[in-house]
């Protein structure tokens, strides 16, 4: 399963991840960016599931700062099944 979320940047070979442990499924990572500012710059919205506690959710994280973590979360009291998609389009 996969419990991690990840950037690899080819050219540089640097690379950040943030592990949520075994309990978590990441899924659908989104990059959503930060408007005018330089390239790379925004967040990640990925939702995920917490096999455990029976909890899915929204996590956001810097994307100059995956390794940091979830810098806000949204969570349900229930199962949202995996493979929920989103698309995010400017309006």
């Amino acid at each position: 399963m996969q419990s991690t979320i990840s950037e690899v940047i080819p050219e540089t070979g640097r690379q950040q991840r943030y592990d949520y442990g075994e309990d978590v499924i990441v899924e659908e990572p989104q990059f959503i960016s930060a408007g005018a500012a330089k390239s790379g710059s925004g967040f990640i919205l990925h939702s995920y599931l917490n096999f455990r506690q029976s909890r899915s959710g929204i996590a956001v994280l810097r994307s100059a700062g995956i390794a940091e973590g979830p810098i806000a979360t949204a969570g349900m009291d229930r199962c949202i099944a995996l493979g929920f998609h989103g698309c995010f389009v400017a309006i």
